[in-house]
């Protein structure tokens, strides 16, 4: 339980104010009875890069969420608390403060929940009503409600912000003592960014340059918008079943994704090969023309013989 500095057992506080600052107090709501506990949930998003044929994928941080304050509030009459407080005018009473719309801010309060050592700001995500125990005459005489505040990123305490402050300093620090680097990785940044450019439409395929000699010493297609390497594939190669070989030609990790435009994509021997198996396919094809219509032909002069 929350105890106060004198030592006496203090109550769970909830204060409303109209303002993101938290400077204009509207009113607030002492619990009669204080939560068994208070659960502050945290979560963090990453994006999983995944590739063609991967069952894993590298975890790059994408943000930090708001977090999520929960806890339990018990209202009840019967006495057994030593509480004999209305609980249907205590269910409105905090329904008024946490949910309803206000007119002065067009919106629900900002809340502030006190208790102990926690000081926890934002505004109100659910509300849950469970009214439980009843009189003959269907009056409540005990009910829980549930309730999760989620944070007002503007008023974090100031031992997150010192926090992600170290944090800052830290990454600074490290990026101000990291070595040049190498050509390669040099290029893998250059096309991030232009990845980073076309944020907002499909999704990108991150290109790196092409992996071998022979590879560079051939044609080189420069992609366009709307690009995907089985569409290079099919138009520079003559068909879309090159895109794995070409994929693997270039370092791609999968076939899925528009190209970023403006990117060089060699072709190196695979254009050779297309061009073999085109024209194996054409010979072939004539062949069998041949085949059809020379019987045709034997059969007409062996008839006018």
């Amino acid at each position: 339980m929350g105890k106060s500095e004198s030592g006496a057992i203090s109550k769970l506080l909830i204060k409303a104010y109209s303002d993101e600052k938290f400077s204009k107090e509207k009113g607030e709501f002492k619990s009669s009875i204080n939560p068994e506990d208070l659960t502050i949930n945290n979560n963090i998003t990453y994006n999983i890069a995944k590739g063609l044929g991967y069952a894993g994928g590298s975890l790059k941080y994408s943000s930090s969420e708001p977090s999520i304050l929960s806890f339990k509030l018990c209202f009840d009459s019967t006495g057994i608390h030593g509480v004999n407080t209305d609980v249907e005018s205590q269910l409105k009473q905090l329904h008024s403060l946490v949910y309803s719309y206000q007119d002065d801010t067009r919106s629900p309060y900002y809340l502030r929940v006190i208790w102990g050592t926690v000081d926890f700001k934002g505004r109100l995500a659910n509300m849950v009503v469970n009214r439980v125990m009843f009189q003959t005459d269907g009056k409540t005489v005990r009910a829980y409600v549930n309730l999760s505040i989620i944070e007002a990123l503007g008023a974090k305490s100031s031992s997150k912000s010192e926090t992600q402050s170290k944090a800052s300093k830290d990454t600074t620090g490290e990026k101000t003592t990291k070595k040049s680097k190498t050509t390669e990785n040099e290029q893998r940044e250059n096309l991030e960014d232009k990845n980073s450019a076309h944020e907002g439409g499909p999704e990108k395929e991150e290109v790196p340059p092409a992996t071998n000699e022979k590879a560079n010493s051939g044609p080189i297609h420069e992609t366009k918008e709307g690009d995907t390497v089985p569409k290079v594939a099919n138009e520079k190669l003559g068909t879309p079943n090159m895109g794995p070989a070409l994929a693997t030609q270039n370092g791609l990790n999968s076939l899925r994704g528009n190209l970023p435009s403006g990117l060089p994509l060699a072709l190196g021997a695979l254009a050779a090969v297309a061009a073999g198996v085109i024209a194996l396919a054409l010979l072939l094809g004539l062949l069998l023309l041949a085949k059809k219509y020379a019987g045709k032909a034997y059969s007409w002069v062996k008839k006018k013989v």
